[in-house]
């Protein structure tokens, strides 16, 4: 049975161990782990592992989240998520 996930942010999911950031937009499907030690004492005046790495997951999904929206999803996916080559092909036999 997979560990138990908790919502922390808008698509950030925690599951003890590591965030995880999971969406699909566009066709292009994003998901990548964040790790950090939870046993981990930081020091007086230094963050903990945990919040470094919630922090690298809110910077990677706002990037991520950014050139999907504003710039679309690439060339590469878009032709092979949509039926556009096959009817080019289909046309260009005629």
């Amino acid at each position: 049975m997979p560990p138990k996930q908790i919502k922390v942010h808008d698509n950030i999911y925690d599951n003890g161990k590591a965030f995880t950031v999971r969406f699909l937009r566009r066709g292009v499907k994003v998901n990548k782990n964040f790790a950090y030690d939870p046993d981990h004492k930081p020091k007086k005046g230094q963050p903990s592992s945990r919040l470094i790495a919630l922090n690298l997951a809110v910077k990677y999904r706002t990037a991520e989240w950014e050139e999907i929206t504003h710039k679309g999803a690439s060339v590469m996916t878009t032709t092979q998520l949509t039926l556009r080559p096959l009817l080019v092909r289909l046309l260009l036999r005629e």
